[in-house]
């Protein structure tokens, strides 16, 4: 069995470092990850998925409250702990309400964290494996027209073409979005329709909500109206991709170009993310940009990958070298092919699926195999040169990481 993964968000360093320091002595049981405030601690629980959350709450309505609650909505699977110094009735109703499994008084008593701990270590869910947790693969870019829907569609197909047993592909770009026409679908629901009735969905329902296409793959799309796109919160959006990767081996998810609250929720929550950009300077002027806002939010490299599309290498600049200027490897690397993506995008079947062999279509296949976690080829880099002046004048100098 797994060992049991805990997060502690606690404003007190003492406080964490004594809850580290006993629960490290317990076997089977991993700290992955402290935070001293709410939104880092948020963000981290998204990003790790852990088993166990310990919340600081100090009042009914405080940040570590609502912090519980979201938790909650968004993951039930976790088993959320509240630790607080007040022991008013009121408190402790509102927090079991809101999803906590243990409400433990500070200053906590080693003897009543330990019995918390052991309940959940002996929990039976725990030994039948729990929820399912599919793969959310996300496609984002923060410039328009690079193919980040076409690499989408097409990804989702791939995947089933590739033996995935269920593959949902989901259009976050709830004001613009495509994933619908790129496949010529005229879907009933929508994010919209999911993210109302979350409280009445589960994983053996939520396939209702979306449309099967020819190649095998379920796609919920974009909603109908601007307004309905206005009216899904970030944390709607959040739940209701948390929902799907318990019904899908993967959840492929279309997003908007740039950064906003909904948008860097979704990204939070991905498994991996595949920033997309061509070899043109404006559109690598955007993704180095990205990259560093990624940084910043110190996602890892094994979780952001780089994709090049329409990659051409008689092209003036070459591949290698930025890599080499942006510290950061291409993941992978797609050939130009307008005439065969756009055929593909009209008649609503994506390449990869198209029964001519072409050479974007194997590259599609071979990089679905790859984020399978199937035998593929490496990734094409062109040959190590000195730097141009114009990619000196892009870049800069890089800080370091």
């Amino acid at each position: 069995m797994k060992n049991l993964r805990i997060i502690i968000v606690d404003t007190d360093d003492l406080t964490r470092k004594a809850i580290h320091t006993h629960l490290s002595g317990f076997a089977g049981v991993e700290i992955i990850g402290e935070a001293k405030d709410t939104v880092t601690g948020h963000r981290m629980i998204r990003q790790n998925r852990p088993d166990v959350v310990l919340v600081e709450v100090g009042g009914l309505d405080d940040s570590g409250m609502k912090l519980a609650a979201e938790v909650h909505r968004e993951m039930p699977q976790v088993a959320v702990f509240v630790t607080s110094s007040h022991k008013n009735p009121d408190l402790i109703l509102k927090a079991m309400s809101s999803g906590a499994r243990e409400f433990l008084l500070r200053p906590i008593e080693i003897h009543v964290l330990t019995q918390a701990i052991e309940k959940v270590l002996k929990d039976p869910s725990r030994a039948g494996g729990g929820v399912r947790r599919g793969r959310v693969l996300t496609f984002f870019s923060n410039k328009g027209g690079v193919g980040t829907t076409t690499l989408a569609t097409n990804t989702a197909a791939g995947l089933v073409m590739e033996g995935a047993s269920a593959v949902g592909l989901v259009d976050m770009d709830l004001q613009l979005g495509n994933v619908a026409s790129f496949l010529n679908l005229t879907p009933t629901y929508t994010v919209f329709d999911l993210a109302s009735q979350l409280d009445k969905v589960n994983a053996s329902t939520v396939e209702s909500f979306l449309t099967k296409h020819a190649t095998g793959i379920s796609v919920l799309a974009e909603p109908r109206t601007p307004a309905e796109a206005e009216a899904i919160t970030p944390s709607q959006a959040a739940s209701a991709l948390d929902l799907l990767r318990s019904a899908y081996e993967y959840v492929v998810v279309d997003t908007p170009k740039g950064f906003d609250e909904r948008t860097l929720d979704i990204l939070d929550l991905s498994d991996e993310i595949f920033v997309v950009s061509e070899l043109s300077l404006p559109a690598l002027r955007n993704l180095k940009k990205c990259l560093d806002v990624f940084r910043d939010l110190q996602y890892s490299k094994t979780r952001v990958r780089v994709l090049i599309n329409r990659h051409d290498p008689r092209g003036g600049i070459r591949l290698a070298d930025i890599e080499q200027n942006l510290r950061f490897d291409a993941f992978w690397s797609f050939p130009n092919d307008f005439f065969r993506i756009m055929n593909g995008i009209n008649t609503g079947s994506p390449v990869v699926a198209s029964s001519e062999e072409s050479e974007i279509a194997r590259s599609i296949r071979q990089f679905c195999r790859k984020v399978a976690g199937r035998e593929a080829e490496a990734v094409a880099a062109g040959e190590g040169a000195p730097r141009g002046g114009y990619l000196k004048r892009l870049f800069g100098k890089r800080q370091e990481d």
